[in-house]
């Protein structure tokens, strides 16, 4: 009896969880861009070029309901606009776990393990996003792109390639880090097909192709919005900037608070992940990740690695199963 109530326990505790954060995350933080503008395409670029939960935010702020109920919140400072990002962020963030989860039940094989596993994701998030005192601030994408992460890790975990393209075009109109993914993709499917490099080849070519096209589109449809960044407002390059950061001892604190103050663990821990995929896949993204954000990012906005939540979580549950394992050989 206890074992069939643990299961919508579960899915209960992360339902409630995932409002928890979400409340906190929309409601205390402002944001550095104007929501109205974002959701009308007037927001400068990069900002605009994400542009998929405009277009869903869109759709929402037609209901008649949505306006009403978030006019009337006082939580919500009385804005339908934020009423649309916390239905966006809550569901979103729901899915990342119970995607977190099942992508623990393929590596580890233990259920008990997948139900940890999701909430170390949630833990590593709050810290990114809703408890950071430096450039704290909220936007409507950082948890979908955390889910976009998740759910194409599951799939190329379970080796389900075609889903796995949909998601890639979604995250790409969601935030240009997607392209980040495209490694963790060739180490994973280099190590799983038996290196079959002609298909790896076509596989990479595609995704970088249709990342390209997807921005192009969006550099054309968004061309008269401000920027004052490089590329047509793709990045800017801070790379002098963050090295002057890193050496100042107040900002140490908020970079240690990255992954919940786990990277020692993972970096001790490393021999224990036993799946080559996520052991050489995760580190290979991670140093690629804080190269790109050392140039083009804000160190201190430590919100950039949001994403790397999705890797870094199992990394993290997978370490601890490995040790529970040897405790029990021992």
């Amino acid at each position: 009896m206890l074992k069939k109530l643990t299961e919508p326990f579960w899915y209960l505790w992360v339902a409630l969880a995932s409002c928890h954060f979400s409340l906190a995350y929309v409601s205390r933080l402002g944001t550095n861009i104007s929501i109205p503008d974002y959701v009308n395409g007037a927001a400068p670029v990069p900002y605009q070029y994400r542009v998929l939960c405009a277009w869903i935010m869109k759709g929402l702020l037609q209901i008649p309901l949505v306006v009403r109920l978030g006019s009337g919140s006082a939580l919500l400072r009385h804005s339908p606009y934020l009423l649309s990002v916390l239905s966006i962020v809550a569901p979103a963030l729901f899915l990342t776990i119970v995607c977190t989860r099942a992508s623990v039940r393929v590596l580890t094989g233990n259920e008990n393990w997948s139900m940890l596993g999701g909430l170390v994701v949630l833990y590593m998030t709050y810290f990114s996003l809703a408890v950071n005192y430096e450039l704290a601030y909220m936007l409507p994408y950082d948890i979908p792109s955390l889910l976009f992460f998740s759910a194409a890790i599951y799939l190329l975990l379970t080796r389900r390639y075609i889903l796995y393209y949909p998601i890639f075009v979604l995250a790409t109109f969601n935030r240009e880090t997607c392209i980040l993914i495209v490694p963790f993709f060739a180490i994973c499917y280099w190590l799983t097909e038996h290196r079959n490099k002609w298909k790896l080849i076509a596989h990479i070519g595609v995704q970088v192709c249709l990342w390209i096209l997807v921005k192009l589109w969006l550099h054309r449809l968004f061309a008269g919005n401000t920027s004052d960044q490089a590329l047509g407002g793709l990045f800017a390059l801070r790379l002098f900037f963050n090295l002057k950061e890193l050496v100042k001892p107040w900002q140490w604190p908020p970079l240690a608070s990255i992954f919940g103050f786990l990277l020692p663990v993972y970096v001790v821990g490393f021999r224990y992940i036993k799946d080559r995929r996520l052991a050489i896949g995760g580190a290979t993204t991670l140093c690629l990740w804080l190269g790109a954000m050392l140039i083009v990012g804000n160190l201190i906005e430590i919100r950039i690695f949001t994403e790397m939540n999705s890797i870094m979580a199992l990394s993290i549950t997978t370490i601890g199963y490995g040790l529970w394992q040897s405790s029990r050989r021992a």
